[in-house]
């Protein structure tokens, strides 16, 4: 395996920890001069040492150098903009200015080798996946709790679409011929693409789910079932490379290449909120505000949000708070600090440094208006025009931290990290490699001219180098420090071999310019040296204690040293392919660990035989050092001073913010604990109710059951009653026919009074016989019976004259009458 240079067309001159804070700052007048003000005009002559694009924005064909048409031909120029911003970034540096211009904002990253930076690898468990929305001037995502995953071969299955084939190696659809066979057009690697092979698709189906474990997390799979009660839609995300195996020697192979896309579970938990912070950082990530750099599928589904619909997202979250998220299951992760907050701390402070003084600014507290004007440069001669140039021009990432944040203190010495992992913007101690700069180039050299895709090249005509454009410079009121440091940047320094870069592909080696001052009108002083020694002692007093140090500084030096041309012979000032960037970073796994590498900077790389002119000398520093220094001192203290009460004011103030949000928290906590124990108490009064409702229709349904249960009996007892009077006037009846017709025959008679007493007093028990069951004839039947039972056993009814006559009397129910009888 090779070792992989870590190279770039650009490089860094450090921050300073020193800033000049002009103590005069606050007296700057446009109407009220200083004492020692100076105003005038400077001429200027910039010559072209290489062939120059200042483009005239032109992005929807061939760039032209900017121009105006006069007299039918084309008159070129410089705009004095451009002119401006590359003077002010030379002077910002050598004037120990801040670094103040730039974006105040969260990058974001995606290493898959680095999880000490990038989390997501292993904390895939707990990515969440859902639908973000806006609400109003807001933003939710609908929180559909894991995403499931789904395989190519089951889209097909399903679909009857060709997934499958389109993203394998040499897939007809989607490789970029002349490429190895795992490359994909370009167009392919976007989520849009698939989308737009399912137009007009139903992509809500059923689904039953299913577990595979990985070495990252429990994966949840998914495959499509009709006669599911589970609901989910199919959401793609992009293809960078194309699915198949490639050998791991030995006979060995492994499958690489992205072969699943995802179901969201059409149930819904709860809403997430996204605070503006994490959305500005979400957009930022795919360049949403870099029109000419938006990422293709964030710009498909921004027009989607903006037609009210709904954006599929994963994500992870605090609570009801999202804590970042993205388009993609591994999506780039937000850095914890700003590019501001990686800079040296005294870049952070609010006092006027000389670039402000100069230049003006504008802040929301405050605004100065610049004191000098640049006009546009023309041409002073013929012009020629090169021929129409077609290149990939590769613009650098910030959030590629080898390069962007300082290596130096965990260096190796030889390019190399000591340390496990990098310095990046997650760390708190993160510092920026500093100002980015391009360096000269003795020649142009052509980059990439990439694959054959039009559409990323740029295309533009140069001018070709001589070309000689002529300008104005006009200031107003400068002290000689101001205007030493202006003309130190327009000379660099009075270097007579540096060059400035100015307009576009400056990577490629063009834009280097001689830029001379050819006059100065309307000064105390018309010697350029003489003012670039005044701004020179000023910052080796103040900065530097009366020391000849300024000249020395790293900083100085690598601004310097990056605008001598170079000859680039091993082409070490050039982008890394595309594949580099990763293995630059070196491997902690496996046998084959490497290091990681990071940009030197350029003195190492390019060497630092030169030196930095000097217009100081020691005896006047030690002169200006009496009156200045104590002076400047006084400024700073007082400056401090007022900065340390502002930072308690500003703590004190953060602190009732605090106390207030502690207490608004309280509140809100008490508040929803109120709200909670007021849903409790409804909960429970209507549970209570329903119980008391169920427990009414339940003694209700008993009651009913129970009147029921009587009513049956009652109508049992009346069927009973019933029945037994039937029964009885039945058995009466029956009794009465067989008291007629039994106890009158002999046959029953025969067997003597005791039998027959026997047989009519359990006819009588059973049949409940009484007197009025017996008609005058059945009276006489037993009349008769009794008659005859004396004449038979009269003996028997005379011994129990007494107790017979009693059973007879109770069966006929007449005494007189049985005694009747018997005397008869």
């Amino acid at each position: 395996m090779s070792e992989i240079e870590m190279k770039a067309p650009y490089n860094f001159v450090p921050l300073s920890k020193n800033i000049y804070f002009p103590d005069w700052a606050d007296q700057i007048s446009h109407d009220v001069p200083f004492s020692d003000g100076e105003s005038g005009v400077i001429d200027i002559k910039l010559t072209a040492e290489s062939d120059i694009i200042v483009s005239d924005g032109n992005k929807n064909g061939t760039e032209q150098f900017c121009h105006y048409m006069h007299g039918g031909e084309r008159q070129y120029f410089i705009p004095g903009t451009s002119m401006k911003g590359a003077i002010r970034s030379v002077f910002e540096i050598l004037s120990f200015s801040k670094m103040d211009l730039i974006q105040d904002s969260k990058l974001a990253l995606r290493d898959l080798n680095n999880t000490d930076v990038y989390t997501l690898t292993e904390d895939a468990s707990k990515i969440r996946c859902g639908w973000l929305y806006q609400d109003g001037v807001d933003y939710k995502i609908e929180d559909c709790g894991r995403p499931l995953r789904i395989s190519h071969a089951d889209i097909d299955a399903f679909w009857s679409v060709n997934f499958v084939d389109s993203f394998k190696f040499n897939g007809a659809q989607t490789t970029q011929k002349g490429f190895p066979a795992k490359t994909i057009r370009e167009e392919a690697k976007h989520a849009k693409f698939k989308y737009q092979m399912f137009t007009g698709k139903n992509l809500t189906y059923r689904y039953k789910e299913e577990h595979i474990k990985s070495k990252i997390e429990d994966k949840l799979m998914a495959r499509f079932y009709s006669n599911s009660n589970q609901e989910g839609t199919l959401v793609f995300t992009g293809q960078i490379d194309a699915r198949g195996e490639i050998s791991k020697g030995k006979g060995k192979k492994r499958t690489v290449g992205k072969f699943y896309e995802f179901i969201f579970p059409s149930s819904t938990s709860h809403e997430i909120e996204v605070p503006y912070e994490k959305w500005d950082v979400f957009r930022k990530s795919y360049n949403d505000h870099l029109p000419d750099q938006i990422s293709i599928d964030w710009k498909y589904w921004k027009e989607k949000l903006k037609e009210g619909g709904k954006v599929p997202v994963f994500f992870r979250n605090k609570g009801n708070i999202v804590k970042d998220f993205g388009l993609s299951f591994l999506y780039k992760l937000p850095y914890n600090y700003s590019v501001k907050d990686a800079r040296e701390e005294n870049h952070k402070r609010k006092i006027k440094d000389l670039a402000s003084c100069v230049f003006g600014f504008t802040t929301d507290e405050d605004a100065l208006k610049g004191r000098v004007q640049f006009g546009k440069l023309n041409t002073t001669s013929h012009v020629t025009t090169g021929s129409k140039v077609s290149v990939i021009l590769g613009g650098p990432n910030a959030s590629y931290y080898p390069t962007y944040i300082d290596q130096n203190h965990h260096s190796n010495g030889d390019g190399t990290i000591a340390k496990d992992s990098y310095e990046t913007l997650m760390s708190p101690s993160a510092r920026l490699a500093g100002w980015k700069r391009y360096p000269v180039k003795d020649s142009v050299k052509l980059g990439s001219k990439g694959n054959g895709n039009e559409k990323v090249k740029t295309h533009f005509i140069p001018l070709k180098e001589g070309v000689v454009f002529k300008g104005k410079i006009r200031v107003h009121n400068l002290r000689p420090v101001e205007l030493g440091a202006l003309i130190s940047s327009l000379l660099l320094h009075g270097h007579p071999d540096a060059l400035h870069h100015i307009g576009k592909a400056k990577s490629l080696g063009y834009g280097n310019v001689k830029l001379e001052i050819t006059g100065m009108n309307g000064f105390s002083r018309s010697e350029v040296s003489y003012w670039m020694q005044k701004f020179e002692e000023e910052l080796n007093v103040v900065l530097f204690s009366g020391k000849n140090q300024w000249c020395k500084e790293s900083s100085i030096r690598e601004l310097i040293a990056m605008s001598l041309p170079v000859v680039d012979r091993d082409d070490q000032l050039s982008y890394m392919e595309l594949k580099d960037f990763s293995k630059a970073k070196g491997s902690k796994l496996g046998k084959n660990q490497t290091p990681g590498k990071y940009l030197e900077r350029f003195t190492t790389v390019f060497g630092s035989d030169f030196v930095v002119p000097s217009y100081s000398d020691q005896s006047s520093l030690e002169m200006v050092m009496l009156n200045r220094k104590p002076q400047y001192d006084q400024y700073l203290d007082k400056q401090n001073a007022i900065e340390e009460k502002e930072k308690r004011a500003h703590e004190a103030i953060l602190f009732e913010i605090k106390r207030e949000k502690a207490r608004q928290v309280e509140e809100e906590v008490k508040r929803k604990n109120e709200e909670k124990l007021h849903a409790l108490e409804e909960k429970q009064a209507k549970e209570r109710k329903q119980r008391e409702a169920e427990q009414y229709e339940k003694d209700a349904y008993l009651e009913s059951l129970r009147q029921q249960e009587e009513k049956k009996k009652r109508e049992q007892a009346q069927e009973d009653k019933k029945r037994q009077e039937e029964n009885k006037s039945k058995k009466e009846s029956a009794a009465l026919e067989l008291i007629k017709s039994g106890l009158a025959s002999s046959v029953l008679l025969d067997k003597g009074i005791k039998e027959n007493k026997n047989s009519i007093r359990n006819y009588k028990n059973s049949l409940v016989l009484t007197n009025s069951c017996f008609s005058d004839s059945d009276l006489e039947v037993l009349k008769n019976l009794v008659g005859y039972s004396l004449k038979k056993t009269p003996k028997q009814w005379k011994n129990n004259k007494k107790g017979d006559f009693k059973w007879l009397i109770e069966i006929v129910g007449n005494a007189s009458l049985v005694l009747s009888w018997v005397n008869s």
